[in-house]
């Protein structure tokens, strides 16, 4: 995956570098106003040498960017579904889902507790311009 934005700060071997968040509605929709901020600081890896005021192109494995949305998203629902449906058996419908929501609450607050193993590798493939 691929994406472009402007060094801010040099590091020993790394940037940060701020880039514009993608939405996925384009950026064009009327609800964009909700998205807030969509320009975010990261930490990339800087084997092209740039400099403060660069605008850089960025790359990560897709298959990381891939892997961390499915442990994101999909996981947490797919614990939820499967902990209702097994505490349905003993449970009230209202304590099974509450049984739910909070095994969800615990599962994230593991993945906070791993995120480091999450982090995508990005770095600096190539510099546009000074």
């Amino acid at each position: 995956m691929e994406t472009y934005g402007l060094v801010k700060q040099v590091n020993d071997g790394t940037a940060v570098v701020k880039v514009v968040r993608e939405s996925s509605c384009g950026g064009n929709c009327a609800a964009c106003n909700a998205c807030g901020n969509r320009e975010i600081l990261t930490v990339v890896k800087n084997p092209m040498g740039a400099k403060c005021g660069d605008v850089v192109r960025i790359t990560s494995c897709s298959r990381q960017v891939l892997k961390s949305a499915f442990i994101l998203y999909f996981l947490p629902i797919l614990v939820f579904i499967t902990v209702y449906l097994v505490s349905s058996r003993y449970l009230e419908r209202m304590f099974s889902i509450c049984f739910s929501v909070v095994l969800v609450g615990f599962f994230y607050f593991v993945l906070k507790k791993c995120e480091k193993k999450l982090i995508i590798d990005s770095e600096i493939t190539d510099i546009i311009h000074n």
